[in-house]
């Protein structure tokens, strides 16, 4: 499956009256869904009445080199899929192409 979205990454860091931030700044990519993983968690743990459900995708996909810079400085933030912003828990550089795993809502940290 084909994936057309955005990836997020941070840019240069500001201290505006007495604040420090990151700026996140977005560039387009073009890639492959190669894996849609649903993981159940029992209802068991930690007390919890209902069943929960994360879902993990790995996109891949040919960075620039822009991209491969933020990879080797730790700067990627987040990833668009159907409109929302998710965090990015894993990745891997397989030259030419780097997997991202994604799981979880990006929250801005």
């Amino acid at each position: 499956m084909k994936y057309v979205g955005e990836i997020g990454y941070y840019g240069e860091d500001t201290i505006k009256d007495g604040v420090y931030t990151k700026e996140v700044l977005t560039i387009k990519i073009k890639g492959d869904m190669d894996e849609l993983r649903i993981d159940k968690v029992s209802p068991n743990e930690n007390n919890q009445q209902y069943e929960n459900t994360l879902f993990n995708n790995v996109i891949s996909f040919i960075p620039n080199n822009l991209i491969r810079q933020k990879i080797k400085s730790g700067d990627l933030a987040y990833i668009t899929l159907d409109g929302f912003k998710w965090k990015i828990s894993s990745i891997s550089y397989n030259r030419p192409r780097v997997k991202l795993t994604i799981g979880g809502l990006y929250n801005g940290e």
